[in-house]
């Protein structure tokens, strides 16, 4: 079975298709720090998948997936900032992941 999922652009009241979207999806979390304010991720119960909504490029308005996190066993995602995910424990405790794509980049990490 294939699921569908678009991002609406109230103001142009476009409809941008989900590419490779989750058959079971079970939420979506747009970032929440201002320059990743255009990074979401959708998540089942297994994986986070890492999505850009690009507004202007040559091909148009589009939605790319870049990357994808391993969700841990029994952890549901509440937050998103800055491509750090908080999650809920199956104990109520908070956990924190960083997407793959926002690991430190090496030369940074050398600095």
């Amino acid at each position: 079975a294939k699921s569908d999922g678009y991002v609406y652009n109230p103001v142009t009241d476009d409809l941008v298709q989900i590419p490779d979207l989750p058959t079971l999806a079970a939420g979506v979390l747009w970032d929440t720090w201002h320059p990743d304010r255009n990074i979401f991720i959708v998540f089942d119960s297994e994986n986070m998948y890492t999505y850009i909504h690009i507004r202007d490029s040559i091909k148009g308005q589009r939605v790319v997936r870049v990357g994808l996190t391993k969700l841990p066993t029994d952890q549901v995602p509440l937050v998103l900032h800055s491509g750090e995910v908080t999650l809920e424990t199956s104990g109520g405790k908070l956990n924190s992941v960083s997407l793959s794509t926002h690991a430190t980049a090496p030369v940074a990490a050398a600095l």
